[in-house]
């Protein structure tokens, strides 16, 4: 019986598509801090996403923080850098864009 409940059996992780060996006595702990199917939250965009997926979330979620690729400015969040780089109302400093009188037909970049 003793056998069954041991807090020493080496058992796999109850989440599905983990898999990691595990004392019993740390699943707990396991499921809370490093299981690789734990859900946890983007620190950018608060959006709920399996662990072993945030790097991937990461390089698509719109409010990660990028450098722009013309000025090198950090911090900026990814739905922000085409605003950002936009010729009329951007405040990147290196890009290069059309005339800002381009709206009324001035065609020099």
């Amino acid at each position: 019986e003793h056998a069954l409940s041991c807090e020493f059996e080496l058992i796999s992780c109850i989440r599905h598509g983990c898999g990691e060996k595990i004392l019993r006595r740390s699943l707990a702990e396991h499921l809370e801090d490093s299981c690789q199917m734990r859900v946890v939250h983007c620190h950018y965009c608060k959006e709920e996403v399996i662990w072993r997926d945030l790097k991937n979330h990461h390089k698509q979620c719109p409010e990660y923080l990028i450098a722009c690729k013309f000025c090198g400015k950090k911090g900026i969040p990814r739905r922000k850098i085409t605003e950002h780089t936009d010729a009329e109302i951007g405040d990147c400093k290196k890009k290069v864009g059309s005339c800002k009188f381009k709206k009324v037909g001035c065609n020099d970049l």
